[in-house]
């Protein structure tokens, strides 16, 4: 048993080891009358944004492969945070184009001031920021927040995949931070990682009952 479970923890050590780059990340950041758009030219993985709007003030940092993700699990993450100036609506994108993998793990949580919607969508076409196939999907209103989901994309071809926030202030200095997160392994590293985990959890009872 030892040895087995040594060879499954060597075998999730590898899967979680390199991060190959993707095709570069976009962010686009809009309070509906200036729009800004960035992208990691450098292809590191990590596009950080500071930027100031008439009414908002915006921190962003999006991320993925190389920078997290591993050779054989695309990683894709954006954190952010925004502090309004005036009433009013702010919108943040995040688009990531050539994914191929199949399965995906999806979520987003965070804090509200005002209300807000968070989506997470697939594109078949491989589109910038597209939209045709929904993942994930919320409404809410002030307060903390949650959502996550799983699945597979049956899409052979390459895809988009697409993190939307759109929030609401009703007045000066209110306060939002949110973050998504999604996971897109190779399936056969999926069913790796759920028998690693129940197997040194096996272990750990075992333990404990002696």
């Amino acid at each position: 048993m030892k040895k087995l479970i040594g060879i499954v923890f060597a075998s999730m050590l590898a899967i979680f080891s390199i991060a190959p780059a993707n095709a570069a990340l976009i962010v686009t950041i809009s309070d509906g009358s200036t729009t800004v758009s960035e992208t990691d030219i450098d292809g590191d993985g990590l596009l950080e944004m500071m930027k100031s709007f008439e009414g908002w003030k915006v921190v962003s940092y999006a991320m993925q492969n190389p920078y997290i993700g591993t050779d054989l699990i695309d990683n894709l993450a954006l954190n952010a945070f925004a502090v309004s100036g005036r009433e009013g609506s702010l919108s943040i994108m995040m688009t990531v184009t050539d994914l191929q993998r199949s399965s995906y793990v999806a979520s987003y949580g965070g804090t509200l001031a005002g209300t807000g919607t968070m989506g997470i969508f697939m594109d078949g076409s491989n589109a910038e920021n597209g939209l045709s196939n929904e993942l994930l999907y919320g409404e809410f209103g002030s307060g903390a927040f949650s959502k996550q989901a799983s699945g597979s994309i049956s899409d052979d071809d390459m895809y988009s995949m697409t993190f939307v926030a759109k929030i609401n202030h009703t007045s000066v200095g209110q306060q939002s931070g949110f973050s998504f997160d999604v996971k897109i392994p190779e399936p056969a590293q999926l069913a790796l990682m759920a028998v690693g985990l129940l197997m040194m959890g096996f272990a750990g009872y075992k333990r404990r009952s002696h």
